[in-house]
């Protein structure tokens, strides 16, 4: 909890996103300036957080953020609109666990929508004490050379059921829906 790369910025912890899964009883949080999602327990109490029941259960996006990585090892940067595509999914079906993210700022000028499957068998698990996965299972990003599909802040992606992703680069106000196929569907400016 001591990351700070941004120089005592007084909202180093900034929060922009939350989100409630009721089949685990847990909560999603969005860390931009960590470059990372926490996952904690929603039924956790003042005394039991007080002692280790507190601790995250996940954390995900930026391994150096915990001092198991290295610059090179983030796939986060300054997310946004991170939520469970599915809250209500059960183990075994095909969303349990995954979240679905904005991530807009990324290398070379680009934004993307993300899914993380932060569960595998059914709990969250540790390789050379780094949370797994160690990469993304589906990245969506614009087809074509658009400069309105990057945006530093303020963003969305929402799954939806017919398998289209629903994407908004919030600084411009460019909103579209793609197809698993890449195509675009529709845009609005």
């Amino acid at each position: 909890m001591n990351y700070d790369e941004h120089d005592g910025h007084p909202d180093w912890l900034h929060i922009n996103a939350i989100d409630y899964n009721p089949v685990l009883d847990q909560i999603v949080l969005s860390i931009p300036y960590f470059n990372e999602f926490w996952i904690i327990n929603h039924n956790t109490t003042t005394e039991e957080a007080a002692g280790s029941k507190g601790d995250l259960l996940y954390r995900w996006g930026n391994p150096q953020a915990y001092d198991r990585g290295a610059s090179g090892d983030k796939k986060l940067y300054f997310q946004h609109d991170v939520r469970w595509i599915n809250p209500n999914a059960l183990e075994g079906e095909e969303d349990f666990g995954k979240i679905s993210l904005f991530n807009n700022r990324l290398p070379g000028g680009m934004s993307s929508a993300n899914v993380v499957q932060t569960m595998i068998d059914g709990q969250y698990q540790l390789q050379n004490s780094r949370f797994l996965p160690e990469d993304f299972e589906r990245t969506i990003i614009y087809p074509e050379a658009e400069e309105r599909a990057f945006s530093n802040a303020l963003s969305s992606a929402q799954f939806l059921p017919n398998g289209n992703v629903l994407l908004l680069a919030g600084r411009w106000g460019f909103a579209y829906e793609i197809t698993p196929q890449y195509e675009i569907v529709w845009i609005y400016i």
